[in-house]
């Protein structure tokens, strides 16, 4: 790999919610911990204009898509929401897009990622560039691992029209959610009895990576997007809505 085509490591600022003032806490720990549910929603844009102007300029349709998905959500601070490593939600000052490309050869795709920048034209020329570079790549994450924490995902499916996609992911304690989650993860619950060996007394749930226990983890989304389809995580059930749209 090309030294000056690696990942590009730029550390961004995950500033911790003050779980104690924000008015949100009750919906975030009742969804979180307590009713964990999947929800998508799909609506219709019109985005004639915008790929007349695509079209015009002589740019690219999946670079352009992708930076105005990481424009629109890097506008929202419900979109740049996370939890960090004790299960703390938080908010990241950017998020970065992570996009699959095909690898026509082999019937794979790979996941790479992009620095974000409102600078459409930096933008679409560095993605473009990075498109092109690991369309032949053999592997999953070819831009090395792990990524940035920082990352939604977004894919593209341009030989398929649908108008809804929906990507449950296992909840822990199921078949598989080991696969998934790789790490400890812990949610406290407030006043919570311990209710089985993966809860400790003092409300604290702890799943290490090799085992399968009960327990509730921060589910994940993927909303369709026309030809797009857009995954952000790991937290959810904010009580604050995400916004995704289709573009069909």
């Amino acid at each position: 790999m090309p030294a000056e085509h690696a990942l590009l490591v730029v550390m961004a600022t995950f500033e911790p919610l003050d779980l104690q003032q924000w008015p949100r806490r009750e919906w975030f720990e009742h969804y979180l911990d307590r009713c964990p549910t999947y929800y998508s929603m799909t609506v219709d844009l019109d985005i004639t204009n915008l790929r007349a102007a695509v079209d015009a300029s002589g740019r690219k349709t999946y670079p352009t898509q992708i930076w105005a998905l990481a424009t629109v959500v890097n506008r929202h601070p419900e979109f740049r929401m996370a939890l960090d490593d004790q299960g703390n939600p938080g908010v990241w000052d950017v998020v970065d897009p992570a996009f699959t490309v095909f690898n026509p050869d082999r019937e794979t795709f790979a996941g790479i990622s992009a620095r974000y920048t409102p600078d459409f034209d930096a933008f679409h020329s560095e993605a473009a560039e990075l498109l092109s570079e690991y369309r032949n790549a053999s592997t999953l994450f070819p831009q090395g691992a792990p990524r940035p924490r920082n990352v939604f995902d977004i894919s593209s499916i341009p030989w398929t029209r649908f108008t809804g996609f929906t990507h449950h992911r296992p909840r822990l304690g199921t078949p598989g959610a080991h696969l998934h989650h790789r790490q400890i993860l812990r949610t406290r619950r407030p006043n919570h009895d311990a209710a089985s060996p993966t809860d400790s007394p003092r409300g604290r749930r702890w799943l290490p990576q090799h085992t399968l226990g009960r327990g509730t983890a921060p589910n994940h989304r993927r909303s369709g997007l026309g030809q797009l389809l857009v995954d952000r995580h790991p937290l959810e059930h904010l009580g604050a809505y995400k916004r995704f749209a289709t573009i069909s």
